[in-house]
């Protein structure tokens, strides 16, 4: 009789219900934390996007010291009669156009271009990676093994805080680079040198 009385004992009986571990007892710190660190990580993320190299560009170009920027585009002609002459652009803002062969202006042409103009220029060369790109980009050089041919070969230099940099590109490589080519359309549609290149 005190054995059954023993098994009907609540404080003798097993329980198979598990005790509360860590996580448990944790799991909404856990879950708060993780979101955290989720915000941060999207925050980080956001910044770094905003701090891609064109927004480091364009920082740098609103805060440039225009006296010591200036840059030149030299187009050298081709075989199948391309107009040959050359523009500086100074952050001054002066254009000085130099007209050679097959142009509508043989020989200097000035004009002037506005303060946002020359910090835009700024702007185009920064993100071109000028600064990056070999001195010597045309057929037989590392970079342009392969090319298209009849093309004209182009000249872009720039200086800019002190620094200079030279590259002589020819757009037929291949594959070629594209930032340079965009780079030589924007020197030529900041200065205008249509109006000087083209008859009429």
């Amino acid at each position: 009789m005190r054995r059954h009385e023993d098994r009907g004992d609540p404080k003798r009986r097993r329980s198979h219900a598990r005790d509360a571990d860590w996580f448990d007892r944790n799991a909404l710190g856990i879950m708060v934390a993780a979101l955290v660190i989720a915000l941060i990580a999207m925050l980080v993320q956001m910044w770094l996007m905003r701090r891609s190299p064109e927004a480091l560009a364009a920082d740098r170009a609103r805060t440039i010291d225009l006296a010591t920027f200036e840059v030149y585009l030299h187009r050298q002609g081709c075989p199948t009669r391309c107009p040959v002459y050359a523009v500086l652009v100074r952050g001054s803002g002066e254009v000085q156009f130099e007209g050679v062969e097959l142009v509508a202006h043989v020989g200097t042409e000035r004009s002037t271009v506005t303060e946002l103009e020359a910090r835009a220029l700024a702007l185009a060369v920064l993100r071109s990676g000028l600064a990056l790109a070999p001195a010597q980009f045309k057929p037989g050089a590392v970079l342009c093994e392969r090319w298209l041919p009849g093309r004209e070969l182009i000249r872009i230099a720039a200086k800019l805080g002190g620094q200079s940099w030279t590259v002589d590109y020819y757009p037929g490589c291949q594959p070629g680079d594209p930032k340079l080519e965009q780079l030589a359309r924007e020197i030529d549609a900041l200065a205008n040198t249509a109006r000087w290149v083209k008859a009429g």
